[in-house]
């Protein structure tokens, strides 16, 4: 009898062990594959795929700093998301403090959301780097959000830069 215990122990142990092992697959995927799940969901337009795709690609590895920017910059295309967005893309730019186009997108949703000291950063950060062309045309737009009075000057830098895009422009000159 107790033979037969320790067999029925063996057999019960071998089959959670079994079926451990064939539940890992469906559970564990690569951050990678997880990443290019998300960026081919994204690229389709399935974007509330892409966002899944992306939080497990971060609770795989919360320093990735890919998903964190997808994320962030999917997020910043409603408004009502871009607390959440503007997170994200901060943590990003932690994670690759000379990528532009993070700190532009930055730039841009701190203007929306009157964030101007935030925004004022990034002034200061262009100018001290020596990058002329990006702090002189974000100025010019910073100064037309923020100023009541409209100074030609700015209107003219903002409608020739050729980084600041067309809703910006439009939105400075309505101003």
């Amino acid at each position: 009898m107790p033979q037969q215990k320790h067999y029925y122990q063996m057999l019960r142990n071998l089959f959670f062990f079994f079926g451990i092992i064939i539940l890992m697959p469906i559970n564990c995927q690569s951050e990678s594959s997880l990443l290019e799940e998300a960026m081919l969901a994204e690229n389709s337009g399935n974007y509330t795929k892409a966002l899944f795709s992306y939080d497990l690609a971060l609770k795989s590895n919360f320093k990735n700093r890919l998903a964190h920017k997808r994320k962030g910059l999917l997020l910043s295309r409603n408004p009502e998301s871009w607390g959440v967005g503007i997170w994200h893309l901060e943590k990003a730019l932690e994670l690759d403090s000379l990528d532009q186009e993070l700190r532009k997108e930055l730039f841009y949703l701190y203007l929306a959301t009157e964030n101007f000291d935030s925004a004022e950063n990034f002034l200061f950060y262009w100018k001290t780097t020596n990058q002329e062309d990006i702090y002189q045309d974000m100025e010019a737009l910073f100064h037309c959000e923020t100023k009541t009075i409209r100074k030609k000057s700015f209107q003219k830098t903002v409608d020739e830069s050729p980084i600041i895009p067309e809703f910006w422009k439009k939105r400075c000159e309505s101003r």
